[in-house]
């Protein structure tokens, strides 16, 4: 049995962020619109400021939590990225629209 500790490879590194993630969402084995559906769910769970990490593999969620996220007004893609191992998605949760100050 191989004892040595594994390393990363590039394409794993590749992914790695460079900011801390406060929740994970692994919506893999799930189809549309299901990631979107959780992903806006976590989100409503989290805290200004914090990070979503969103790991799925169904190709609607390649278009549709980037959108979500660019039609919200509130929240940052920070990364996105398309590996043999699915959509991952990293997204910091902006304040909501409605409690700004006017």
């Amino acid at each position: 049995m191989d004892t040595r500790p594994m390393q990363s490879t590039p394409a794993q590194a590749a992914f790695t962020p460079a900011f801390s993630v406060d929740h994970t969402l692994d919506a893999r084995g799930l189809v549309c619109p299901l990631p979107l559906l959780k992903t806006k769910h976590c989100l409503l769970q989290l805290e200004v400021g914090q990070v979503l990490y969103v790991l799925a593999e169904d190709t609607g969620a390649w278009t549709d939590i980037p959108a979500f996220v660019r039609h919200s007004q509130q929240h940052t893609l920070l990364d996105a990225q398309h590996t043999a191992t699915g959509y991952h998605f990293w997204i910091r949760k902006g304040e909501s629209l409605f409690s700004r100050s006017v």
